[in-house]
């Protein structure tokens, strides 16, 4: 129900356009012809990172809920999991949580705006991550929190103090070098409580975002192999006539060769 915002970008990240922002139907006139990318609230969306089977398929994914379900307040059977690539240097594999309700409704709205999504991230794994800094995001009344090491995670920003107490932990020299983002009003409305993290940090980066947080997010969505939500029942379906398109040259190439073959051996009887 809150109005949602959208931005067009190459295969890169790199934006075309400006932000706009308004009901999901406004949409529809740039999102036609295009891939359609969702971005869901981080607060809505869970993250883990559970030791599962090795081999994928069937096995994993009923093993998804049973590894996960002490974490979860709710039952396993109204939320949706989906799981992501496990790296090469890790036994975790990442998992995404949601309500089934909640991701119904998200879906829905995209559907009857005429608006077909090809894939869904939680938005809290498209903030920019680097090797030994702690990514700070203020967008919007929430703080995304982002390591290298570990899940990225949101916080209710209303207040900062306790969020980013919560974020940072007490103060213990030398402190984390931490890369802080947000928005031009919102680091003009919390700036004391911003800038004073360089009294608890090691080195503090501020970087202001005149746009809001949706092109740094929609630069780095896919630095990080985010958890494409869209598994399963909710799988886009697949195009069977856009893929025969596509096969139609090669497909009345062999149509035509074996029509050849089959006169050949009639004219050879």
């Amino acid at each position: 129900e809150a109005p949602a915002s959208w931005l067009i970008v190459d295969e890169n990240g790199l934006r075309s356009g400006t932000v706009s922002n308004g009901p999901v139907a406004d949409a529809l006139s740039v999102a036609q012809g295009r891939k359609v990318e969702l971005l869901l609230p981080a607060t809505e969306v869970s993250l883990a990172l559970p030791e599962l089977p090795v081999k994928g398929g069937a096995r994993l994914a009923q093993a998804v809920p049973f590894a996960l379900e002490e974490q979860l307040a709710t039952d396993v059977d109204a939320l949706h999991f989906a799981v992501g690539t496990r790296p090469a240097d890790s036994n975790l594999t990442p998992v995404a949580t949601v309500s089934r309700v909640l991701l119904d409704r998200w879906l829905g709205t995209c559907q009857l705006a005429g608006i077909h999504p090809a894939a869904a991230y939680c938005e809290s794994q498209a903030v920019p991550v680097s090797p030994n800094v702690c990514t700070l995001l203020l967008d919007e009344g929430v703080l995304f929190v982002r390591r290298a090491e570990g899940v990225p995670y949101a916080l209710d920003a209303q207040p900062l103090a306790s969020a980013l107490e919560m974020a940072l932990g007490p103060a213990v020299e030398p402190g984390e070098h931490v890369v802080f983002y947000a928005s031009s009003a919102e680091y003009e409305q919390e700036k004391v409580l911003i800038e004073g993290l360089r009294a608890r940090t090691a080195t503090l980066q501020v970087k202001l975002l005149p746009d809001g947080g949706l092109p740094l997010l929609a630069a780095h969505l896919k630095a990080g192999d985010p958890v494409n939500l869209l598994q399963g029942t909710y799988a886009p379906p697949s195009s069977f006539g856009g893929q025969i398109k596509q096969w139609r040259i090669p497909l009345a190439l062999a149509a035509a060769t074996a029509l050849v073959f089959i006169v050949a051996q009639g004219v050879a009887l």
